[in-house]
């Protein structure tokens, strides 16, 4: 059985309202998890990071972005047990699509 590793995701003070207002949140994945996998996660836990998706709707200027903290790790499949991620927004996303 693969043993899951803890990631921790950071997240700009922009889109906390659509986490509970966290400013990091820890997520336990297993090893072979990839970010897409973590983003998944994420849009589970917290329905609302939805809005700052792009769609037909919304258009093609909305977006999210999870990124590795360091890329010490290029070339190994997977994360690596405390690995820091960082969430970003497209400068358009806001929900319902408003530029600022």
């Amino acid at each position: 059985m693969e043993r899951p590793v803890t990631v921790t995701v950071f997240v700009p003070e922009t889109i906390r309202g659509a986490v509970e207002g966290r400013a990091r949140i820890s997520l336990g994945v297993p090893a072979s998890a990839n970010l897409g996998d973590v983003l998944d996660t994420l849009l589970r836990l917290y329905p609302k990071l939805r809005s700052y998706v792009a769609s037909e709707r919304k258009g093609a200027g909305q977006g999210l972005t999870l990124s590795p903290g360091d890329s010490g790790q290029a070339g190994r499949p997977g994360l690596r047990d405390g690995q820091k991620l960082y969430l970003f927004s497209s400068a358009a996303a806001r929900p319902g699509g408003r530029r600022s």
